[in-house]
């Protein structure tokens, strides 16, 4: 899933909630800073937008704690 929302046309696409696939990177619970950070770099390279608001009208950084 990761693939296809990251390296297509889908990439910048929300869910209902208004979630990009940086929102839910950022809010995974079970994954380490280490390796979300990993990822969050590997979407941005490949053209996934930072500046996708949900429906709470926040951007994915916002939802960052200071252990990510």
């Amino acid at each position: 899933m990761f693939k296809r929302l990251c390296f297509q046309e889908e990439k910048n696409v929300v869910d209902v909630d208004g979630n990009s696939i940086l929102h839910v990177i950022v809010q995974y619970k079970s994954c380490d800073a280490e390796r979300k950070n990993a990822l969050i770099d590997r979407c941005i390279r490949n053209g996934c937008s930072p500046f996708i608001f949900d429906q709470n009208e926040k951007l994915a950084i916002e939802y960052c704690t200071q252990d990510d």
